[in-house]
């Protein structure tokens, strides 16, 4: 957990600044016999890709049922890359009832082995089983991996930046201040022990600069203390900044 010492903050703006850890999507992907389910999950919500029944044949001939299953996860996978590539994203969560769901998601890893993909039980494949599995501990896990994602991808455009255009980062509590109050800031990255500074003048000037940069915009994220690239952002003086535009000094 995260306490930000400013009782003058509405709690929406506190809200969204601890909560920054979902922004990274997610892809979904729920199935059973007789439906499948695929959406992203983000910041904004969920959004709904595709929900449409398997087709799957009757019960009574087990051998054509498990054949089908075969071949629908075959199919399946086709449609979770479709979806990947248009999306771009990187991460996948796939639920199912009994270990369809583990099946799937090794056929997954052999055509794509750039991909984090978890497994979670469901009781059913259709839609309606999406908040159940989003309200679960195992999805905040997944979560919580995505915001540390984001930020590694974060620091990386950072320091690429900062040998190839160094116009367009700020680095140290002070450039990154004056670059927020000209509106300059597009994304943000601070140390979490940055913003719990035992200094009260440190502290408020942090506050004050993650206010301003929340009204105007900026991409804010926190970087807990757990994180491999929190030593990396303390040597930069514990934040750093990508520029809108460049600012030449």
């Amino acid at each position: 957990k995260i306490t930000i010492w400013k009782e003058k903050w509405f709690e929406h703006q506190i809200k969204r600044l601890v909560e920054r850890r979902a922004l990274s999507r997610i892809l979904v992907t729920l199935f059973d016999y007789y439906s499948v389910c695929i959406a992203i999950a983000s910041e904004q919500g969920v959004k709904v890709l595709e929900e449409s029944d398997s087709g799957v044949p009757s019960r009574k001939d087990r051998g054509s049922i498990d054949e089908f299953m075969k071949n629908y996860m075959f199919d399946l996978v086709d449609t979770i890359i479709k979806y990947i590539d248009n999306s771009g994203v990187n991460l996948v969560l796939i639920a199912s009832p009994l270990d369809y769901a583990k099946k799937l998601k090794l056929l997954l890893a052999e055509r794509r082995k750039d991909l984090k993909i978890y497994v979670d039980h469901v009781s059913s494949g259709d839609c309606s089983s999406l908040k159940e599995t989003l309200a679960r501990d195992s999805f905040k896990e997944i979560v919580r991996d995505a915001h540390f994602v984001k930020i590694q991808d974060i620091l990386e455009e950072f320091k690429k930046l900062l040998i190839d255009k160094l116009e367009y980062v700020a680095y140290g509590l002070e450039e990154v201040e004056e670059m927020v109050l000209n509106n300059a800031v597009s994304k943000l990255l601070i140390s979490e022990e940055l913003i719990k500074s035992y200094e009260t003048s440190i502290r408020a000037r942090v506050e004050n600069m993650l206010e301003e940069a929340y009204v105007r915009r900026a991409e804010i994220y926190i970087v807990p203390r757990e994180h491999p690239v929190h030593v990396e952002i303390k040597g930069f003086g514990g934040v750093v900044a990508i520029l809108r535009y460049p600012v030449y000094r």
